[in-house]
């Protein structure tokens, strides 16, 4: 996922899906966890207000 920045630039994002139905899709908010060997590393995402990259090959 791209989120803008604060100079208005999109940067890539991870985000770690909770559910999806195809058209709309629900994501861990702020930070999730995820397995790196054996321990666990907290990953920075997307926040509620950030504004999304909707339609890339538009940008």
């Amino acid at each position: 996922m791209y989120v803008k920045d604060i100079s208005g630039e999109f940067i890539f994002t991870p985000v770690s899906v909770i559910t999806s139905d195809g058209e709309y899709s629900l994501v861990e908010s702020s930070y999730y966890y995820e397995q790196d060997g054996d321990k666990n590393v907290r990953v920075k995402t997307v926040d509620v207000y950030d504004e999304i990259l909707t339609n890339p090959e538009r940008e």
